[in-house]
């Protein structure tokens, strides 16, 4: 499937109300200010690092599978 399509069906779907806002992944980043949006595109911040420390201060494995909370150095 294209970027395109996927893309496409996340909005039909939003439309129709069978996905909400926050499982929209065209939203994640509605929020992010300009300066990271640019960071992230030449590469200074690594967003799959960043969702994967996420994932690890919720306790939670690469498959979001309970493993307990561990401190996360900043």
């Amino acid at each position: 499937m294209k970027k395109e399509d996927k893309y496409s069906e996340f909005e039909t779907k939003a439309r129709t109300g069978e996905l909400p806002d926050e499982l929209n992944p065209i939203l994640l980043f509605n929020l992010t200010c300009t300066k990271l949006l640019i960071q992230i595109l030449i590469g200074e911040i690594d967003p799959v690092e960043l969702a994967n420390r996420e994932l690890r201060n919720r306790g939670l494995d690469n498959k979001g599978m309970w493993e307990g909370l561990k401190r996360v150095p900043l």
